[in-house]
């Protein structure tokens, strides 16, 4: 990444661009490190409550999703959630909502 200025002795105000980024809710690619299982998600709003679910039939109705963390985003809407790593569950789907 640069950032420069138009500016001359390169002093003055400076724009930043960057690509990629997004302002909508997302949950980011799960991290296992040895028996941890790491997910984040980030574009809450600061300290918004937020209810983690996981489940591992992703058919499953919403509703009998098991909710295992309600909290609050950071304040950079960041969030997350750390576990124990089950190797026996062949998968586990996560979703997110803001009430």
């Amino acid at each position: 990444m640069l950032v420069t200025s138009y500016a001359s002795g390169g002093t003055g105000t400076c724009g930043l661009t960057a690509n990629g980024l997004s302002y909508e809710l997302r949950l980011c690619s799960p991290v296992i490190s040895g028996a941890r299982l790491t997910l984040n998600g980030v574009g809450g709003v600061s300290n918004a409550t937020f209810v983690l679910f996981r489940t591992t039939n992703v058919a499953m109705p919403l509703g009998l999703w098991t909710p295992v963390l309600t909290n609050q985003f950071d304040q950079y809407g960041v969030l997350t959630y750390t576990n124990l790593y089950d190797p026996a569950l062949r998968q586990q789907y996560f979703r997110f909502l803001v009430p």
